[in-house]
Formats: structure tokens, C-alpha cells, sequence
């Protein structure tokens, strides 16, 4: 076991249950926080907003400071607010905490993604896959555990395993990442975040992420719905499925790591946008027969999330040689870009299923992906004449 990536995914799986988790406290905390689903929402959606605005911002502001201190300080300090947060029962200071947290988490994936890729004995790609692994991992298992843990104690409960696992975090950290590992590079003290984010190809790269994470979290938000209404299955089959899906996430993470490590991350990219576009369209021609659908839906999960790690190379690789020390900036970035398209896909999803039907969806989602199919065709068309491939 490589102890210093393991100490960054133990990092991914902590602020993972702080963002997804989340979803499984809704039902518990409508009860007894005496408030609305609609209201309870915004736990959510201040989270996405706190990562969009605080991965960019702080990774500037801290930029001068060793990576490994900041790191474990700042996943320290997360431990204390959430244990804090715990503390107190109005909302609003809730709402407060869950900015803060999602800033934390932006940061984190900032830093994380380029020294995992330092860290990583085989390639850099892999070791990115292995902190977005803890990620996934947390998709898994934070809804159902931490919604558990609230309807049978108290939602305060689930805060202070969170508390506890960002200790957990942190301590692993300071132990096993070498200290040598976490000096910043001398040139990125000199990059401005206006020099990466008006870069041309740097834009395309975030454009990139955007549709993909877009094009799915139009269909993925919506999926339990989908599953149930369209396809006629019960709550508890629906809640199966979901299980074996987030599995197939944790597995095609792996999976995409390896293939992009291998056969190059353009491709592997290009593949995933294809396969992805092509299962939401033979999903839909196919919901008259639920149990292919259900198949299809099952694969789905396979490749759903494998193309994550070559987006977050490919946008810091971008960046990095076109602006040399421009790498955690673009790493910030790409968090960004990741949160952005959650949340456009999740509004443009909400809005279709009003304005043209649930099944329509997927449709959508297979188009805006098909757009991210040809930007990446066209970057690595670019790449290859320039003799750049990445």
C-alpha cells in the first residue's frame, strides 16, 4: 500500500461524505430540524457553490505555503468546524459551515490532484484515479451510512463521524506524506489566476469537463425517478440498483486510470464520451423492456465516472505547458469546472423533465456529452499536428 496516496484518498472519501452524504440526512433532518425538503436543498447546493468559489480562491491565497501543511491544517480545521457546526441546531449557521466546508473541499482536490500525481510510483494518471477513488468510494457508502446513522441517533451523530474522519485524514497526512513531497514549485508564486483562466486551451480543457459532468448529472440526477416510473421498479429494487451502480463507479475509476495510463488520456476521454452518449441512447430506445434498460443502467456505472481522472490530467497538463507553475491554479479550475457542470446539468435535467417528459432526458444528456465528444476530437486533432498529445 502507497501510504501518502492512501492518506489523500482517506482525504477524498472524508469531504466526499460531506458533499454526497449529505443527500441521505435530508429525510432525517426535515423532521427534526422542522424543515422543508426544498429548504434542506441549499445544504447541498451551498456545498457545490463553497467548492466552485473556493478552489480557485484559495489555492491563490495559500499558493506560497508547503502543500502538505496545508493539506493537514485545513482538513484539521474542517474536523473543527463540523464538529462545531454539530453544536448548534439553526439553520443558518448550518448553511454557513457547509460554504466553508465546500471551500475546504475545493482547495483540497486543488492541491491533492498534482501531488498524488508526484506521489504515484507508476504514473501521474493513476495516481490521480487513486484520490478520486476515495471520492466515488464516499458516493457509495456516505448516503445510505450517514442516513442510517441520523434516523437511528441524531443527525448531529453523522457530523461527528465526519469530524472525526477529517482528524483521521489529516493525522495520516502529516504522518506519511513526505515533507520534501509538499514544497511548491518557485514559478507558482508568480502565475496569476487570470493568466489561466484567459487561455484559450485551458478554457476548451474546462469546457470539456463541463459538458461531460453536465451531460450526465442531466440523466444521474433524475435516475432513481427514471428507474422507478419508466421502468416500473420498486423503491427497494431502485435503491439495489443504485448500490451496484455506485460500485461500478468505484470499479471504472480504476479502470479509466489504468486505460488512460496505457492506451493515452485524449483517447481514453474520446472512448468514455462515446460509450457514455451511446448507453443514454440505447437506455432510452430500450425502455420498453425494463431488464435491458436495467442492464444498460448497470454498465452505465462501469464508465460513468472512469474518464474523471484523465479530465484533471489533461486540464492541469494543459495548463502546465503552456504556463509553467500554473498547475494547482488549473487544478482549481478543474474542480470548478467539475461542480459548474453538477450544477447545470442537475437545472437543465430539472428543466427538460417539466418541459418535455422524464424519458426525454436522457436524449439530452447523450447530446450535450456528444458536444463534449467533438471539442475533445478537435483538441486532439490539434494536439497530434502540433506534435503535443497528450
Amino acid at each position: 500500500m502507497n501510504k501518502p496516496l492512501f492518506s489523500l484518498l482517506l482525504g477524498a472519501f472524508a469531504l466526499g461524505s460531506a458533499e454526497f452524504g449529505t443527500v441521505g440526512l435530508i429525510p432525517s433532518l426535515s423532521h427534526q430540524l422542522h424543515r422543508s425538503s426544498d429548504e434542506l436543498g441549499w445544504l447541498v447546493a451551498i456545498y457545490a457553490i463553497g467548492v466552485t468559489i473556493g478552489a480557485p480562491l484559495l489555492t491563490r491565497l495559500l499558493q506560497r505555503y508547503d502543500a502538505r501543511l496545508t493539506l493537514a491544517v485545513s482538513m484539521a480545521l474542517a474536523g473543527v468546524l463540523t464538529v462545531l457546526a454539530s453544536a448548534s441546531e439553526h439553520f443558518g449557521l448550518l448553511l454557513v459551515a457547509r460554504l466553508l466546508l465546500g471551500a475546504n473541499h475545493g482547495l483540497f482536490f486543488s492541491l491533492a490532484m498534482p501531488l498524488a500525481g508526484k506521489l504515484s510510483p507508476r504514473s501521474t494518471i493513476e495516481g490521480m484515479s487513486q484520490v478520486v477513488s476515495g471520492l466515488t468510494i464516499a458516493i457509495v457508502l456516505s448516503i445510505p451510512i450517514m442516513g442510517f446513522v441520523s434516523d437511528h441517533y441524531h443527525w448531529q451523530a453523522t457530523f461527528w463521524l465526519l469530524g472525526a474522519s477529517y482528524f483521521i485524514a489529516a493525522a495520516a497526512m502529516w504522518r506519511w506524506i513526505p515533507a520534501r513531497a509538499g514544497a511548491r514549485e518557485a514559478a507558482a508564486q508568480q502565475v496569476g489566476f487570470v493568466e489561466v483562466i484567459s487561455n484559450p486551451r485551458v478554457l476548451s480543457a474546462l469546457m470539456k469537463i463541463v459538458l461531460l459532468f453536465g451531460g450526465y448529472f442531466i440523466a444521474y440526477t433524475y435516475l432513481p425517478k427514471l428507474i422507478i416510473d419508466s421502468l416500473g421498479y420498486s423503491q427497494d429494487t431502485a435503491n439495489l440498483l443504485l448500490l451496484l451502480f455506485g460500485i461500478g463507479v468505484v470499479l471504472g475509476n480504476h479502470v479509466g486510470g489504468i486505460a488512460a495510463a496505457r492506451f493515452g488520456v485524449s483517447r481514453t476521454i474520446g472512448f468514455n464520451y462515446a460509450l457514455i452518449a451511446a448507453l443514454f441512447l440505447a437506455i432510452y430506445f430500450l425502455i420498453g423492456l425494463p431488464s435491458v434498460a436495467y442492464a444498460g443502467i448497470l454498465v452505465l456505472g462501469l464508465f460513468a465516472m472512469s474518464a474523471t481522472p484523465s479530465l484533471g490530467h489533461y486540464g492541469i497538463e494543459v495548463s502546465r505547458r503552456l504556463i509553467p507553475g500554473s498547475a494547482e491554479i488549473a487544478s482549481s479550475l478543474t474542480v470548478s469546472g467539475y461542480n459548474i457542470g453538477i450544477a447545470l446539468g442537475s437545472l437543465i435535467g430539472g428543466m427538460v423533465l417539466r418541459q418535455v417528459g422524464l424519458n426525454q432526458i436522457l436524449v439530452v444528456a447523450a447530446f450535450v456529452i456528444g458536444l463534449g465528444l467533438v471539442v475533445n476530437f478537435l483538441e486532439h486533432r490539434s494536439d497530434l499536428r502540433l506534435g503535443q498529445a497528450i
